[in-house]
């Protein structure tokens, strides 16, 4: 009897234990059971790389990272810095340090990082969304010198494991990745030759590079580039706080503003280059009709108040340049490379110590060469959706 139980036992397991070596031999050929620290070695040799990070504290992965890049020039602040990227920096070693949802507390960190190992870039790009300043998305935590407010893990838990097993399950039987995919390196369904790291990187295309910068290759493959309209009542009705409107900024997050520009300036040979990100025009210029966005103004204000040759401000928020429409934005709140390129000449054209970095020339001939595409500047256009 006891043999026909055990008879039955691996009749049963056996195909269990056979489906999930399977998906576990997909997750570890795509890379996402290596370890945090064996990926961060992996994209300090792999130049052309893109990572997703499951289950891990980006936070915290970028601010390891960082010493061991040892970056000239760093951009800190939330997804709308992360299109700022190592190939416009001709003279200088460059590292992302954006965060989506970022916000100023995650800057007090990086700095009291930078201080609590004695390492510091030569330039920071610090993006000051004007958001930031709003009551409703400042919510009033303050940074506290020495807080811990990331989830770094050193070794992927079996939770871990259990977790990426569920959505790796899910995603195979939806079918928006096959089982090929996840066990080939080759890179000629994305049209372009960046090794993917992940299942998530690997099923969208979309991923981190190296340099900490993000990839959107999701809206970049597109073939429709026709001109998106913005309405900002619908924007609002979504619900999405980045655009509520306000006619003064929290005085809180003016406060912590205020900490953070201090420890900024108590940096050894740091110059800072402060900006507020665009708005795709046609939003920001009904935003600007409204008269309900007088919040900005404030922010503005502050924010040129703390110039000085070791601070600089731009304002970009309008999303104002020559040439360029909605077309060329990610979305309404997210510019896109070329957008980025503009901005970052713009900058190196008036400050010294972002010039040493970065050639404005060179970067004007890559505009004037740049594919026909309205996003790309610098990368191979990717194959089109049929």
């Amino acid at each position: 009897m006891l043999k026909s139980f055990t008879l039955r036992l691996v009749i049963f397991t056996l195909p269990v234990l056979t489906v999930l070596g399977m998906l576990w031999g997909a997750l570890f050929v795509s890379g996402d059971l290596r370890s945090p620290l064996r990926l961060i070695a992996t994209h300090l040799q792999q130049p052309k790389l893109l990572y997703a990070i499951p289950d891990l504290a980006l936070l915290d992965y970028k601010s390891v990272a960082l010493p061991l890049v040892a970056p000239d020039v760093v951009a800190m602040g939330s997804s709308r810095v992360l299109q700022l990227r190592q190939a416009m920096f001709t003279n200088a070693t460059f590292y992302n340090l954006g965060i989506a949802n970022g916000n100023m507390f995650y800057a007090n960190y990086y700095v009291d990082q930078m201080n609590e190992r004695g390492d510091y870039p030569a330039v920071i790009l610090l993006g000051v969304d004007l958001d930031w300043f709003h009551r409703i998305d400042f919510g009033g935590a303050h940074y506290k010198s020495g807080q811990r407010i990331g989830t770094w893990k050193h070794t992927l838990t079996f939770a871990d494991l259990l977790n990426q097993t569920r959505l790796l399950t899910a995603n195979l039987l939806e079918g928006k990745v096959t089982y090929d995919d996840l066990l080939s390196r080759d890179a000629s369904r994305f049209g372009d030759d960046y090794l993917r790291i992940g299942t998530q990187t690997l099923l969208r295309g979309d991923g981190f590079r190296s340099d900490g910068s993000y990839y959107y290759y999701t809206v970049t493959r597109s073939a429709d580039f026709s001109e998106p309209l913005y309405d900002l009542e619908d924007v609002r009705s979504g619900n999405d706080s980045r655009f509520n409107p306000a006619t003064q900024a929290d005085p809180r997050a003016l406060e912590q503003f205020a900490q953070l520009v201090t420890a900024l300036k108590a940096l050894p040979q740091v110059t800072v280059i402060a900006f507020s990100p665009p708005y795709a025009p046609q939003l920001y210029d009904q935003m600007e009709a409204s008269g309900e966005y007088t919040y900005f103004d404030e922010v503005r204000r502050t924010v040129r108040g703390y110039e000085d040759e070791r601070f600089w401000y731009f304002d970009f928020s309008s999303g104002d340049f020559a040439d360029l429409r909605n077309v060329h934005y990610i979305d309404a709140f997210h510019g896109s490379e070329l957008v980025y390129t503009l901005m970052l000449q713009e900058m190196a054209k008036q400050v010294p110590a972002l010039a040493n970095m970065t050639d404005v020339d060179w970067l004007q001939a890559q505009l004037d060469q740049r594919p026909p595409h309205p996003y790309v500047v610098f990368d191979p256009v990717p194959l089109a959706e049929s």
